[in-house]
């Protein structure tokens, strides 16, 4: 048995790779291994295999930039290797936890639970974690944590792939360098203590040795989430991925547009499918709804003479049958609301009035009532089996292979541009919230990371047309392609509430890191609640905090159009500057303040919604 110690300039961590326990000074606290989680190897066929039960072997190692401990660990009984790398990189304290797998032969892992933990107890403390918008967990936490469906990296469950804690202010934080397939999975105790237990999928249904998981733990002293946020904003910009609006407006000019604009969200066509879990058998008349693009125009026209000399409109359920139905085959367009002549007049319309005019569009869910449904284009697993859902309008699909998205983009612009109709933006729906997506087909298999490729090809593709992109949540892995999102809404009791109430504190995580990258629009002018923002808050006053633009729609109170133009007015004097911190004023998580860079300042207390906003050039 040998304890190694490994040092840099600030940081000195000591690690025994026979007993896998960690222990890292910052010279502000000690963080240690947490004792009874054990890593280890879940097998399809041996179960729970640990890695204190395998054979260790291990070796020190220095070179010019690293000090470090390789470790193998042979479980002997399956053949299993697994060979990890613990090193600290002296040029910043970062300690490096890498490890890749032999043997796994016959794809028998299903899960890899390594490093082990680092203990958090504590009653003075918190866990920050980029579920959604940002959510802060006090020590002690007496509920329950966020609604985790998976637990994954890059999907609704974690926007940025990292998480940390705070612990008598000195922090502890794991950036997932490898995030395609990591996990990190929140075991919390209410009232008690919160663990954060990484862990790793396998790609294409196995570990192979030369596919290395990467994690990477910084110890910062005087730590809080925002200094959280820098560091990875930090660790984004040094790997290439940090993409601002400004180079995005270069690259697509049409989309600055979005600046100091409203967005107006309206839909066109409804009809359900009968093999749909969301159709009405008692009043089948209720399935089907629509509304002329006509109509769409007068409303659109309403809003210039009620002042708003800039619109973006999102339309949902324009195509042949309405709303998240046939994709991907969506032509003609809807004719009951007056088909391809309709379409492109509501198009025209947008632009005499001075409006840009975008669309819905999908490339994920594939109807099996769609013209080209093949199921040689579906996803599929290790067995050739694949997901069956019913659950939206268009009653049954799969979904489509990722590889094969991008193919479907170009032909149905192409017919666009052919129709004559003029897209100025378009909505991928779901590409940024749900999970990265594999294949097992032969003729087209794809990685999760291979997923992440597709998705963007998407997006460039119509950046390249000067097509203002957006997609759903903001989830970072495909940022640097999209300018817009539909919201990057707050973690709540129920998922997908309109009434829920907060879990944890809500922090502005994402936009610490990423502010002047994406352009995030908020609901709640006049109210309280919406989409996954607490019953509590307005998401006006988010939107002010933020930077961000608003939704707005016609008939709008003379109140609300005010408040409207000063959260536009904010956005258009902000929207290129870095958000540098947030803070609750006095501790209190009902008042808050935001500093913008050049000096702009926010204030807002969501139980009286008073705000104050102190420009930089006051």
């Amino acid at each position: 048995m040998a304890v190694y110690s490994l040092k840099s300039e600030g940081l000195t961590v000591s690690y025994d790779p026979d007993a896998l326990a960690v222990s890292a000074a910052n010279g502000a606290e000690v963080w240690r291994t947490k004792e009874g989680c054990d890593p280890r190897i879940v097998s399809k066929k041996f179960g729970n295999l640990l890695f204190k039960d395998a054979k260790c072997e291990s070796s020190g190692y220095e070179t010019g930039t690293v000090s470090g401990v390789r470790a193998s660990y042979t479980f002997e009984e399956s053949g299993i290797v697994v060979v990890t790398y613990v090193f600290v990189e002296r040029s910043d304290d970062t300690l490096h936890c890498e490890f890749f797998v032999r043997g796994d032969i016959s794809s028998d892992i299903s899960f890899v639970y390594w490093p082990a933990p680092l203990e958090f107890n504590t009653d003075n403390g918190c866990t920050v974690l980029p579920k959604m918008y940002g959510v802060l967990l006090p020590a002690k936490w007496d509920g329950k944590v966020p609604n985790f469906q998976e637990w994954r990296m890059l999907s609704r469950d974690y926007y940025m792939p990292f998480a940390g804690q705070v612990r008598n202010g000195s922090g502890c934080m794991m950036i997932f360098e490898t995030p395609w397939d990591a996990c990190c999975f929140v075991d919390h105790i209410p009232c008690g203590d919160t663990t954060l237990v990484p862990y790793w999928r396998p790609s294409l249904g196995h570990f192979t040795a030369h596919d290395k998981r990467k994690l990477s733990y910084r110890f910062p002293k005087n730590a809080d989430y925002n200094v959280f946020a820098k560091i990875y904003r930090k660790f984004v910009c040094e790997h290439g991925d940090f993409v601002t609006l400004k180079q995005k407006f270069e690259a697509n000019p049409n989309a600055r547009y979005l600046i100091g604009t409203p967005i107006f969200h309206d839909g066109i066509a409804t009809m359900i499918h009968e093999g749909s879990e969301a159709y009405n058998k008692e009043k089948p008349e209720n399935n089907t709804w629509v509304v002329k693009f006509s109509e769409i125009a007068k409303k659109l026209q309403r809003m210039k003479k009620e002042g708003f000399e800039k619109v973006y409109l999102h339309l949902d359920g324009w195509g042949n049958k309405g709303y998240d139905r046939l994709h991907p085959d969506l032509f003609p367009p809807c004719p009951e609301a007056g088909g391809t002549e309709g379409m492109k007049e509501l198009s025209d319309r947008c632009r005499d009035l001075g409006y840009k005019f975008g669309i819905h569009d999908q490339y994920r869910d594939y109807y099996f009532e769609a013209e080209s449904f093949d199921m040689d284009n579906v996803a599929v697993d290790e067995f050739g089996n694949y997901e069956l859902y019913n659950v939206w309008c268009g009653g049954p699909q799969t979904f489509m292979c990722p590889e094969l998205c991008p193919q479907y983009v170009r032909r149905n612009y192409k017919k666009f541009d052919e129709l004559g109709i003029k897209i100025d933006g378009t909505y991928l729906d779901v590409f940024s919230v749900v999970d990265l997506d594999e294949c097992f087909n032969e003729k087209h298999t794809v990685t999760r990371r291979d997923c992440v490729k597709y998705r963007r090809e998407c997006f460039d593709f119509l950046n390249k047309k000067g097509i203002i992109t957006s997609s759903e949540e903001a989830v970072d892995c495909v940022l640097p392609s999209i300018v817009l999102c539909h919201h990057a809404p707050l973690a709540v009791d129920e998922l997908s509430s309109m009434t829920g109430k907060s879990v944890g504190i809500p922090i502005p995580l994402f936009s610490l890191v990423y502010h002047e990258c994406l352009v995030i629009p908020w609901f709640g002018i006049g109210s309280k609640g919406g989409w996954h923002i607490p019953i509590t808050d307005s998401g006006f006053l988010y939107a002010l905090l933020t930077g961000g633009t608003v939704y707005v729609g016609p008939g709008a109170s003379e109140e609300g159009i005010r408040l409207a133009h000063i959260a536009l007015d904010l956005q258009a004097e902000v929207w290129d500057k870095e958000l540098i911190s947030h803070e609750f004023i006095g501790g209190n998580p009902r008042r808050q303040r935001t500093v913008f860079e050049g000096g702009t300042e926010i204030t807002v207390d969501f139980d009286t919604e008073e705000f104050k906003i102190s420009h930089a050039y006051n």
